[in-house]
């Protein structure tokens, strides 16, 4: 029998192979809400949209003629 024979190692917690799902999938799941968050234009705060929508009032827009 050769001495450096391969041996594998396996670990299960007390919860077995779930647990360790269940912790991948969590913390995957919270990685991925941090990047989208991330990606998110922030928002308007009130005085700002107001501002804007005050802009729009003297925009002049071109009415379409329909046939």
């Amino acid at each position: 029998m050769p001495t450096n024979s391969a041996t594998t190692v396996v670990i299960v917690t007390r919860g077995g192979l779930h647990e360790n799902h269940t912790s991948f999938l969590k913390c995957f799941n919270t990685q991925q809400a941090w990047n989208q968050a991330a990606k998110q234009k922030p928002t308007l705060s009130i005085e700002e949209h107001a501002t804007h929508w005050a802009q729009l009032g003297t925009v002049c827009f071109i009415k379409l003629k329909y046939s």
